[in-house]
Formats: structure tokens, sequence, C-alpha cells
């Protein structure tokens, strides 16, 4: 049982978020407040909201033990799906 109720699948989406990733991003920077950060656990890429240029900044990476995922791969897959929600993800300068 998830905490949606139903049990879902290995990488579905829960339904209130609509049935792409692209929901699930737009609902993600949604609730994250202008200059906001969100952490990804599975890699340690963390970016920073931009408002105004409706955009994701890579600002940092955070190493911890156990984190396997390659921050490339993850960068590029996470800048695919927002993109399909109409938002920018870039590296910071």
């Amino acid at each position: 049982m998830s905490r949606y109720g139903e049990r879902t699948d290995a990488g579905a989406l829960p339904p209130f978020l609509g049935e792409s990733y692209a929901d699930w991003c737009g609902w993600l920077f949604g609730s994250l407040a202008d200059r906001g950060t969100w952490t990804v656990p599975r890699s340690g890429l963390t970016f920073q909201k931009r408002e105004a240029e409706r955009e994701l900044v890579l600002v940092g990476l955070i190493i911890a033990p156990g984190v396997d995922t390659d921050p490339e791969a993850d960068f590029a897959a996470i800048r695919e799906h927002f993109a399909e929600a109409g938002i920018t993800v870039r590296k910071g300068e």
C-alpha cells in the first residue's frame, strides 16, 4: 500500500500527478519557492528554482555513502523530463 492508497508498480506515478513525468515535474516545480532548492536523493544533484526564468539551475552535488547513480546521466534524464513540462534545466555558472 502506498501513502496514496492503492499499491503502485515501481516507478508508477501517484494518481493525483497525472499520467506523465511532465505532470510530476510541473508539480515539483510549483511546490518550490523561488530560489528554493531540491536535492535528488538518488544522485545528490541539487537544483535551485528560478521562477522568473522558469528554470532549475544545478547548484551543487551532495556525495553520500550508497549513492551510485551517475550524476551526468541523471542530469540528462532530469533535463529531458522537465523540458516536457516547459521547464529549462541547466548547469550553473
